[in-house]
C-alpha cells in the first residue's frame, strides 16, 4: 500500500506469485511464519522447578495478497512491519547440553483473516 495517511484492512490472505514457504513444525505452507524456542533447565541448586526462557522471534516471510470483502485486492509486504500470528504449534522436545529445548511456530496461511494497518 502507498500514499499517506492512515490505511485498515480486513479481509482474507491469498498467495501472490511469491507463492508460499514450507514450516518445520506445521509441517504445511504458510505465507508468513514466526518461531522461537522454549527452553528450560532444571536448577537443582535452588529448587527442583523448571525455569523457563524463551529465545528470541525468528520472523520469515514473503509478500502476500489481502482480499477484502468487496473484492479489493492489495499486496502486503510484511517485512516492514510487526506480525501477530494465532495459529500456534509446539514442537516435539529435545534435549541439548543440559537443557530440554522445544520450538514453537505460528503461521499465516492462505485464506486465513488478516488485519493490516498502516500509517
Amino acid at each position: 500500500m502507498s500514499g499517506n495517511g492512515i490505511v485498515a484492512v480486513r479481509g482474507r490472505a491469498k498467495k501472490g506469485v511469491w507463492g508460499t514457504m514450507a514450516t518445520a513444525v506445521h509441517a504445511e505452507d504458510a505465507l508468513c511464519a514466526a518461531t522461537w524456542y522454549k527452553s528450560w533447565v532444571l536448577d537443582r541448586e535452588a529448587a527442583p522447578e523448571a525455569k523457563v526462557s524463551l529465545s528470541a522471534v525468528e520472523s520469515t516471510s514473503r509478500n502476500f495478497l489481502i482480499e477484502d470483502d468487496w473484492g479489493g485486492i492489495a499486496r502486503v509486504d510484511p517485512t516492514d512491519g510487526w506480525l501477530e500470528l494465532t495459529d500456534e504449534t509446539e514442537g516435539p522436545e529435545y534435549e541439548q547440553h543440559g537443557a530440554t529445548y522445544q520450538r514453537i511456530e505460528t503461521i499465516l496461511k492462505p485464506g486465513d483473516t488478516v488485519y493490516v494497518f498502516r500509517h
